[in-house]
């Protein structure tokens, strides 16, 4: 299990859009330091099914951050947010057992960086929303291009990154809780009432996990609704 901040992008952790227009050498310059600066892999296995985490500080704030996030979605029913990266194995083992399991809830994925290779993928993920290109670059050993050419791609990267950096990172240390950071798969839901979080996998872990995700099931949800459906 690795332990590690998450990406750290200049004084407000992010890129500021207008530099792509600077030269070779300043592009190299801030990819070169998104790559130092980014945070390691941080996986994380999950050790039983122990109650999720609620989140009572800054709990607006933080669905606010989900709500407007660009996810990946699919299904209908719960919303369960899944925060990850691409070559995390435990969220590989996740994705693997289910996948096609979660047909009644609706599954949010999010992409973030923890190096050059998942940077491109979460500023080519939060553009396309499609849950077929988050399986290609988890299964498929599909590459994203090149995050840093353009102000699209880098304001794509920039909507993830900033909402993770401002918002539920402090969000997690304001309701002390007790990882460092965002773990892969990183999970957000709510039973309904209470915004809950837990991060790592192991499967009756989740199993148990879902319950509580089931039993706000016929509650109003606390999240908006998914205007922007994608594969």
């Amino acid at each position: 299990m690795t332990i590690a901040t998450t990406p750290t992008f200049g004084p407000r952790r992010r890129f500021a859009a207008n530099e792509v227009s600077a030269s070779d050498l300043n592009r190299r310059r801030w990819f070169g330091f998104v790559c130092a600066m980014a945070c390691l892999p941080t996986a994380h296995a999950a050790n039983g099914p122990e109650a999720p985490f609620e989140l009572r500080r800054l709990r607006e704030e933080t669905i606010a951050a989900l709500n407007t996030m660009p996810y990946a979605a699919v299904g209908r029913g719960p919303v369960l947010y899944v925060l990850s990266y691409s070559t995390c194995p435990y969220a590989r083992k996740f994705e693997t057992e289910w996948r096609h399991r979660l047909e009644r809830y609706e599954v949010r994925r999010v992409l973030y960086a923890v190096d050059e290779r998942s940077a491109n993928e979460t500023a080519a993920l939060a553009l396309s929303r499609s849950t077929e290109e988050y399986f290609a670059f988890m299964f498929e050993n599909k590459r994203a291009a090149n995050a840093r050419g353009s102000n699209t791609t880098i304001n794509a990267y920039n909507a993830v990154v900033a909402r993770i950096n401002d918002v539920l990172r402090p969000a997690l240390q304001a309701n002390r809780w007790p990882l460092p950071g965002l773990r892969s798969p990183h999970f957000f839901f709510s039973d309904g009432q209470r915004l809950l979080t837990t991060a790592g996998y192991e499967r009756r872990a989740f199993e148990h996990w879902l319950r509580v995700v089931d039993a706000g099931r016929e509650s109003p949800s606390i999240f908006a609704s998914n205007t922007a459906m994608r594969s």
